[in-house]
C-alpha cells in the first residue's frame, strides 16, 4: 500500500524502498492485521508549519509533530513513552510550507501494544 494511502490504525510490518523504482525512500508499507506482531502502527496524521521541507523533516519537527498525535493515540504521555514516534513523509516540493503531511507511528519494537 502506498504511504499516502495509510490510514490510522493500519498496522505495518514492514516498510517498501523506494529503492526498488529507484528512490531510497519508504513509497509504502506491508500492511497486517493488528494482533499479530508489527513494528509500526499509524497513529494519526499532524501538520508541519515548518517554512522548507527540509526543515519539515528534521528530527525536532518530527517529535514536535508526531508525539502529540502518539498520545492522544494512546491515550496518555506516560504510555507514549513506551513507543518512538516516526514519519513516513510523502514528498513535497521545497518551499511548501504549510503542505508537508506526517503519518506519526510508534516503532514498537516488540509485537503490538
Amino acid at each position: 500500500m502506498s504511504i499516502q494511502d495509510l490510514k490510522t490504525g493500519n498496522c505495518i510490518s514492514e516498510m517498501v524502498n523506494g529503492a526498488e523504482q529507484g528512490g531510497t525512500d519508504a513509497t509504502g508499507a506491508k500492511l497486517v492485521d493488528c494482533s499479530t506482531p508489527h513494528q509500526y502502527e499509524v497513529t494519526g496524521t499532524g501538520q508541519s508549519t515548518a517554512s522548507t521541507y527540509a526543515e519539515a523533516s528534521t528530527s525536532d519537527e518530527v517529535t514536535a509533530v508526531c508525539n502529540p498525535v502518539l498520545e492522544k493515540y494512546v491515550g496518555s504521555s506516560s504510555k507514549a513513552k513506551k513507543y518512538r514516534a516516526a514519519a513516513l513523509t510523502p514528498h513535497s516540493p521545497p518551499g511548501t510550507r504549510g503542505t508537508t503531511r506526517w503519518s506519526a507511528s510508534p516503532r514498537t519494537g516488540i509485537t503490538h501494544h
